[in-house]
């Protein structure tokens, strides 16, 4: 390989390692917020335009066991300024969610702000709440 596509491969791979190691810390620090018997909602944010830290740290959540036995989902879209256009990357939720109408429901849950679209750095959030 050329000098330029090796380094931009060596770039990829380090962005890459590094997405997994803060999304797997981002899951452990949510999951154990979560814990909380007391808590009813949680909001989690990034500035983070990387699906890694951000549908797939709530689908990662969405699966686990624990909490799933906590009672924890997705807000819906109505109780989650509605009227931003921008939401979460519907794919990601797809290749997880059969029920197309399920995954739409998740996608929408989640808000996003892309950096050259909307301003700023780029933004991620989603609200879980339970009973």
């Amino acid at each position: 390989l050329p000098e330029e596509e090796q380094e931009k491969e060596e770039m990829d791979q380090d962005l890459k390692t590094r997405l997994t190691k803060l999304s797997s810390f981002q899951f452990q620090i949510l999951k154990h917020a979560m814990s909380f018997p007391n808590a009813k909602k949680l909001v989690y944010s990034t500035c983070s335009i990387h699906a890694e830290e951000n549908e797939r740290v709530v689908i990662d959540l969405l699966l686990d066991d624990k909490v799933k036995q906590w009672g924890w989902r997705v807000r819906k879209r109505a109780g989650v300024i509605p009227t931003w256009s921008r939401r979460g990357f519907v794919e990601e939720f797809q290749q997880v969610y059969q029920d197309k109408q399920q995954a739409q429901e998740l996608a929408d849950g989640c808000i996003r702000a892309l950096p050259k679209e909307d301003g700023g750095i780029g933004f991620f959030a989603v609200c879980f709440e339970r009973d």
